[in-house]
């Protein structure tokens, strides 16, 4: 079912140095920056919101926003049906006529003529039509958001310098939200399986008898062998000498 959308207010804002924190959002928000980027940290991750980017802010969000100047208009809202709970940066390929739609609705609800209320209704599904599947898919969670976390995650896998953080930051997503839901699809949290995964490698390497344990490491993600060494032995039981002892190839 296709949730339905009313429009508490339209409104447009012209920030500049601007710092705010704001505890339990009392509505949902869809915002376009018109010009200007802004910061917003959730949970220990910083989204950027740059012009021509939707915003989503879920009922109930906590959040820290940041920034040096901007124009944007904001529709608030409320929401019958299930929507994600996390806050989204949609980036689409139509930026402009988003950001001409935003506009043309904030100009009509602040003159207020006749049915002013219907076609600021149509042109926010308008906008919604725009914005792909996230925000309208029913289910647990947006399903393209977390298909592009997950190809995110099997494609970096066994870079060094992958993190949840920056994760969740590439593909703008909460970290708190991506936990939750690497739980439902796989059940543990994304830093063991990413460590499942990386001793995995590593078990193969060491059975093929061809590297070191530090060049075993480094090819599995791991910049620290010492510490790669502590992994292994916690999911394997093993130190990396006995398991090449016991089954390396002949």
């Amino acid at each position: 079912m296709v949730p339905v959308w009313s429009i508490l207010d339209i409104i447009s804002l012209n920030r500049h140095n601007c710092r705010l924190n704001t505890s339990n959002k009392s509505c949902y928000v869809l915002s376009c920056r018109i010009r200007g980027d802004s910061l917003f940290f959730v949970d220990g991750v910083q989204y950027t919101v740059q012009t021509g980017d939707i915003l989503y802010i879920p009922y109930g969000a906590s959040y820290r926003q940041w920034c040096v100047q901007e124009e944007v208009v904001c529709f608030h809202l409320e929401v019958y049906g299930e929507l994600s709970d996390s806050i989204q940066v949609i980036r689409t390929e139509n930026a402009k006529e988003i950001c001409t739609l935003f506009q043309k609705a904030a100009d009509l609800w602040r003159k207020k003529d006749a049915n002013y209320e219907y076609r600021c209704l149509s042109l926010l599904y308008s906008i919604l039509s725009l914005c792909g599947e996230e925000l309208m898919v029913t289910g647990k969670y947006p399903s393209h958001a977390i298909r592009n976390a997950v190809d995110y995650l099997d494609a970096h896998i066994f870079d060094v310098d992958l993190t949840v953080a920056n994760l969740c930051e590439n593909v703008h997503i909460s970290r708190s939200y991506f936990n939750r839901i690497t739980k439902e699809l796989y059940g543990c949290t994304p830093k063991t399986y990413i460590n499942i995964q990386r001793i995995k490698k590593a078990k193969s390497l060491l059975c093929n008898g061809n590297y070191t344990n530090e060049e075993i490491a480094r090819l599995c993600g791991f910049g620290d062998v010492k510490y790669f060494y502590v992994l292994f032995k916690k999911y394997t039981g093993m130190t990396t000498g006995e398991y090449r002892k016991e089954h390396r190839l002949r």
